[in-house]
């Protein structure tokens, strides 16, 4: 992304999204004191950022569930609401559904720019903000919900995600905070994207259906399908993130050479020893997920999925 105003450029551009919006992308970063977010608008090509400020201007709402119930809970949630053309973020806190929050001091920032990024080279809408992570009353480690609505005049839109998001919580989207290197170490925080360490006590395993499944000391849950997610909260709330995985390409024929056919098994072989590592040498994990291997599967279709299977493992 363009250098961000927050000292996080050059991060945003070595970090992937990790949630899809209906015009753009999510990008999350933590250190130990703040949540950084870039909101790339790359459907939004009008920029509606007329000064002062009005209703016609692009706008976005950040929704937190503060105390990670999926309930919309007075005097605690909390919604943060910024508009293309204004210097200004707002946030304010619930009084329950369907109640006016009331308006309360912030330390958090927020910038909108308009122009290329590496997802989109035409100029399009994006906000770059950072907040307190302890007005969200969590910390690097822990975990964040939230939601996401987006206003634009021109192209028009009015995007919430997930749906219904002004009277509903239970489908926030749940974000795991890094717990920054240096702080680990017992050092100075730094920052870090999110899942580039490690977080006491994360334990990896493979479930009965042969995916994969990260477990946290909080007690919540992620469980990785094909393409997506789905978080179960300790109290049994669950939220799925779904997206689209593009084809991958066929693989090439298999080799007629007992040495190549021999070196295939082998690599097989390396990568199952990989898996058993990362769930900490329980065999019943792995067994889950040879049972989920198909019978008939040629040794590159076994590569692929156990490549998979280990990036996943990886993944926070």
């Amino acid at each position: 992304m363009q250098p961000g105003d927050f000292g996080r450029g050059q991060i945003w551009s070595q970090i992937k999204p990790v949630h899809k919006l209906g015009h753009g992308y999510v990008f999350v970063v933590n250190d130990a004191a703040n949540l950084y977010l870039l909101v790339d608008l790359t459907g939004d090509t009008g920029d509606d950022s007329g000064m002062p400020a009005t209703t016609e201007n692009d706008a976005i709402e950040l929704t937190f569930d503060v105390d990670l119930d999926g309930q919309i809970t007075a005097q605690t949630d909390e919604f943060y609401f910024m508009r293309a053309g204004s210097e200004q973020i707002f946030r304010s806190i619930s009084l329950g559904q369907g109640r006016k929050p009331r308006l309360s001091k912030t330390d958090a920032r927020a910038s909108a720019k308009f122009g290329p990024s590496p997802y989109s080279q035409s100029a399009h809408r994006q906000w770059e903000l950072s907040v307190p992570l302890t007005e969200l009353s969590a910390s690097a480690g822990g975990n964040v919900r939230l939601g996401f609505r987006v206003w634009s005049s021109n192209p028009p839109f009015d995007d919430s995600d997930p749906p219904n998001l002004t009277h509903d919580f239970s489908q926030l989207a749940q974000v795991h905070l890094a717990t920054p290197p240096a702080q680990a170490a017992g050092g100075q925080a730094g920052a870090g994207p999110i899942g580039s360490a490690n977080p006491s006590g994360l334990v990896r395993t493979i479930n009965s259906e042969g995916k994969a499944e990260l477990r946290r000391p909080d007690g919540s849950r992620r469980i990785l399908n094909n393409c997506g997610w789905t978080d179960i909260f300790p109290k049994g709330q669950a939220s799925t993130i779904t997206c689209a995985e593009a084809q991958s390409p066929d693989p090439p024929p298999l080799p007629v050479n007992p040495q190549n056919l021999k070196w295939l098994d082998g690599e097989n072989a390396s990568l199952l020893a990989i898996m058993k590592a990362l769930v900490g040498n329980d065999q019943q994990a792995v067994q889950s997920y040879l049972n989920s291997e198909g019978a008939d599967w040629t040794v590159y279709e076994k590569i692929q999925k156990r490549t998979k299977i280990i990036n996943q493992l990886l993944s926070q």
